[in-house]
């Protein structure tokens, strides 16, 4: 897996942007930008009452409004169903996450398809280069894990790399094997994370002020918290998926 998580803000990147329901506090101008860059977007449930109530009402009005809208006040449903340029899909599958509902109809709605003399999903041509899901955090702890599995979920349907991006961090789901995060046009010495959340991982890594040789990440036992980048490219490479987090310098960029 190649990334390059602060590229989410070049007018050359595409994106498909997922902005979930959660405090919006700190994320005004992030949300903004990556509106305007986004090539397709989608407000879950109660997020579309924050933009309804906003100033931001008629100027960002998104593609798609989905959920189980358990959250979204009747008017605001309404307005967004008058909108010729919004779709309003409701999702009640309550074996399913909003999150995850929403990234299967953004996935739905992008064309991404396979060569049809293969099922590789590595000959996928997608529309878009990330998908990215914007939230607030400092919510409940159960939620935070929710979105965090809808990452593992996405894995399974797609090929394209899905960025969760807070006002405080960026993470995402390394693949098993060889994984580079370019982290151009932004300082060193950035906070990060490998997180070993889906089970034990046996982790290599190179970039880190504190790298890892071979080393098994475990909860109960190690993890690589607290950590930091020093250069501008970090290599990792593991014997399965990994979650890495670190700080968001996207606020400095803009």
């Amino acid at each position: 897996m190649r990334a390059e998580p602060f590229s989410i803000v070049d007018r050359v990147t595409k994106i498909g942007l997922i902005c979930l329901n959660s405090r919006f506090n700190g994320l005004e101008n992030l949300f903004e930008v990556l509106f305007c860059r986004a090539s397709i977007s989608i407000f879950v449930d109660g997020f579309a009452n924050i933009i309804y109530d906003s100033p931001l009402r008629d100027s960002h009005t998104p593609n798609f409004v989905s959920g189980d809208f358990d959250s979204i006040r009747p008017e605001v449903k309404s307005f967004y169903k008058k909108q010729k340029t919004t779709k309003v899909i409701e999702t009640p599958d309550q074996d399913a996450s909003d999150f995850t509902k929403a990234i299967a109809v953004l996935l739905e709605n992008i064309g991404e398809h396979c060569k049809e003399s293969s099922t590789d999903r590595s000959l996928r041509k997608p529309d878009i280069d990330y998908i990215v899901g914007l939230y607030g955090s400092g919510g409940r702890a159960d939620h935070e894990f929710g979105i965090v599995n809808s990452l593992f979920i996405a894995k399974g349907l797609t090929n394209i790399p899905l960025l969760l991006v807070t006002e405080s961090s960026i993470s995402c789901l390394l693949d098993e094997g060889f994984n580079e995060i370019h982290l151009s046009n932004c300082p060193t010495n950035l906070h990060c994370g490998l997180i070993p959340i889906g089970g034990p991982v046996r982790v290599t890594s190179k970039g880190l002020r504190w790298n890892l040789d071979n080393d098994i990440l475990d909860f109960g036992k190690l993890v690589s918290t607290s950590n930091q980048t020093i250069d501008t490219k970090v290599e990792v490479v593991s014997d399965g998926l990994l979650l890495w987090s670190m700080s968001n310098c996207l606020t400095g960029m803009l």
